[in-house]
């Protein structure tokens, strides 16, 4: 990703044969979106990006005093991260 920090790296194999390692990546700019749907329980949802794209949300992400979730229809602004299996998730994840 252009313009990103790294900020960290993952290996699927550690002693692989190809010694392919993929960076994990944090964008610079803050995202805007609304809050798709967020189960309490499960502790994760969905947060539709403005751009478009929805991006997976887990409860730790949100930066919040007390218990940490989110209604759907919550405007929230947050940083979007490649998760472990390459998918797009939000992190600082702060109402607006």
């Amino acid at each position: 990703m252009a313009g990103g920090q790294q900020v960290g790296s993952v290996s699927g194999d550690p002693i692989g044969a190809s010694g392919a390692v993929r960076h994990i990546f944090k964008e610079d700019a803050v995202a805007v979106g609304t809050v798709k749907w967020f189960n309490s329980e499960k502790g994760y949802g969905f947060i539709a990006q403005d751009s478009g794209q929805d991006v997976f949300v887990h409860y730790s992400a949100i930066q919040m005093d007390g218990f940490r979730a989110l209604a759907e229809g919550d405007r929230v602004e947050f940083e979007v991260q490649a998760g472990r299996d390459g998918r797009s998730q939000a992190a600082d994840v702060r109402k607006v």
